[in-house]
């Protein structure tokens, strides 16, 4: 479990040499839980979910006036 800009930082993170440090791979996680998604997966932390290849859950309390229900 990790904070959106705790894992941003992570995934920026260089060494001394200005080189990347990569402590997750792509590949890392199977699935990426997303808290309050309306705010934060088309916002600045949208490259945290661009990056994992992963299935993303993203979870909301916020309602709406329009809902789609499905067929």
């Amino acid at each position: 479990m990790s904070t959106y800009p705790t894992m941003l930082n992570i995934l920026n993170e260089a060494d001394d040499d200005g080189a990347r440090v990569q402590r997750f791979g792509p590949g890392h996680f199977d699935l990426v839980i997303i808290d309050e998604a309306h705010r934060s997966v088309y916002a600045k932390y949208g490259a945290i979910f661009e990056y994992f290849d992963a299935m993303l859950v993203g979870l909301t309390a916020t309602a709406r006036d329009e809902v789609q229900e499905a067929a």
